[in-house]
């Protein structure tokens, strides 16, 4: 009865970190810092003294290049090839037809001035 016994608790201490798990845990590939959980970020830091901010820019700044002789800004809108599909004229040598939002503006390709804007109907 004790060999027995004796043999049942070798068993059961063998099978505990089994049952319970190896006690180490995995380790994190993410760095756990001071500001807690992975993929927290510290917040930014406060303005310096004096810091005022400007006043908000206002809607009508931001269309002020559409209009005849404005500049087109870079990346605005996208360069329309098959123009005749789309209604527009040959554009002369050294202009192209680019939509922005509902509006086709005949802009100088080298510089972005704008010489004719058309309203989109399609």
């Amino acid at each position: 009865m004790r060999k027995r016994k004796a043999i049942f608790v070798a068993l059961l201490m063998a099978c505990t970190p089994f049952a319970f798990g190896s006690g180490a845990q995995a380790q994190s590939p993410y760095p756990q810092g001071p500001y807690g959980t992975p993929g927290y970020h510290r917040p930014p830091p406060p303005p310096p003294p004096g810091y005022r901010r400007g006043p908000p820019p206002r809607a009508e700044q931001h269309y002020g290049w559409r209009k005849r002789g404005g500049r087109l800004p870079p990346g605005q809108g996208y360069v329309v090839s098959d123009y005749r599909r789309h209604g527009l004229r040959q554009p002369p040598r050294g202009y192209r037809w680019v939509r922005t939002g509902n509006d086709y503006v005949l802009a100088a390709a080298a510089t972005g001035i704008i010489s004719s804007i058309i309203r989109a109907t399609q």
